[in-house]
């Protein structure tokens, strides 16, 4: 398992409020045949979220559908590129209730198409002022796109809904005066160590 990033606060962006929520921290893995490990933790009063449909914040939760538009309402993402394949990537996306989307891009906002995915299992547990929730899936396409990898950028990032139905925009970090998880400005470098 490669540790790409681990336990990396996530800022809201500042054109609007935090919320109900004090931070988020993000991790992600990736493991060989194209499995990648996302968790996420989020603090602060999460029982002020909007809960998504037909889904409990607490134990294991089936996986759910694919669909699009995901981020309308709570979701959790990833953004994930090679540093010699730029400018291309991959982002993928899951709610709470185990809903999910994945999609490459050629570039910028450009070029997007359907990425085969597993559908992912999301695991979801309430800690004291805590909701740790970790998603595990695997994207075939990785498994080659792996091979010879020495260094990867990518995004972590979170649209956070209340329940009056405000949303707030969490990343890595924001470059623009609109939230925006696709600008490479927001994009981490993570380096291979030499020995791997």
């Amino acid at each position: 398992m490669l540790e790409l990033l681990t336990d990396r606060p996530l800022r809201p962006h500042p054109a609007g409020a935090a919320g109900a929520l004090s931070g988020i921290s993000a991790s992600c893995a990736l493991a060989p045949g194209g499995r990648v490990a996302l968790e996420f933790v989020l603090h602060g009063h999460w029982q002020a979220l909007e809960p998504p449909r037909d889904a409990q914040l607490q134990g294991a939760l089936r996986a759910g559908q694919r669909r699009d538009a995901l981020w309308r309402h709570t979701c959790l993402e990833l953004f994930l590129g090679r540093i010699d394949a730029a400018p291309g990537y991959l982002e993928l996306n899951f709610a709470l209730n185990g809903e999910w989307a994945a999609y490459e891009f050629d570039g910028y906002r450009s070029g997007q198409r359907e990425l085969e995915a597993s559908a992912p299992e999301v695991h979801s547990m309430a800690q004291p002022g805590a909701l740790r929730v970790r998603a595990g899936l695997t994207v075939p396409w990785l498994q080659a796109w792996q091979a010879g990898a020495t260094a990867w950028r990518l995004n972590l990032a979170a649209v956070i809904e209340a329940r009056a139905g405000q949303l707030t925009y969490w990343c890595l970090q924001h470059g623009k005066p609109q939230p925006d998880f696709h600008d490479p400005a927001g994009f981490a470098l993570a380096r291979l160590a030499a020995d791997h």
